[in-house]
């Protein structure tokens, strides 16, 4: 089976087509009944502290980096989401109606890229969530829908779900 690798999102720049820096992808969201890959989380800031979560809608993997249609004020006012905590469907429309993706609202927050989100062969169902998977374990997502364009392909056989480490102290 041929299927995208989603092991070179890992840590990889991510910009907009003025490349305009907005970023580090720090991890993978897929949708939890289709294991479609819907987001990515995204570190920025000085120490690489802040994050928040990027449709893969309209992104591309080109020359080592995932260009998208955003600055880097969409991200600053994206809702804030633990980059390890599973997103509830309702979080998940909260971010698709900020990003505009599989909306038509011109007075929503966001670039207004208007995609519909069924056109975008990267999301999964309306009514489920999506929890983060372990970019440097996962081989197989949703291989029969195209991915991120760009993106190279490789032969794959397993996916393994992101188990964060458990929380140790007071």
């Amino acid at each position: 089976m041929i299927v995208p690798d989603y092991r070179k999102l890992d840590g990889i720049e991510v910009t907009n087509e003025d490349d305009e820096k907005l970023g580090k992808v720090g991890g993978l969201f897929v949708d939890d009944e289709t294991e479609v890959p819907t987001w990515v989380s995204v570190r920025s800031g000085i120490f690489g502290n802040h994050q928040c979560m990027v449709p893969l809608a309209q992104a591309r993997y080109l020359d080592g980096r995932l260009y998208v249609p955003y600055s880097k004020d969409d991200l600053a006012l994206a809702p804030h989401h633990d980059p390890d905590v599973a997103l509830t469907a309702d979080q998940e429309q909260t971010l698709f109606a900020h990003y505009n993706v599989g909306y038509s609202d011109a007075d929503a927050p966001g670039p207004h890229t208007g995609v519909e989100a069924t056109e975008t062969g990267l999301v999964g169902l309306p009514d489920t969530g999506s929890h983060p998977v372990d970019l440097a374990e996962v081989d197989a997502l949703a291989p029969d829908l195209p991915g991120v364009p760009g993106l190279p392909k490789t032969h794959a056989t397993r996916l393994r779900r992101y188990e964060p480490a458990p929380h140790i102290g007071p």
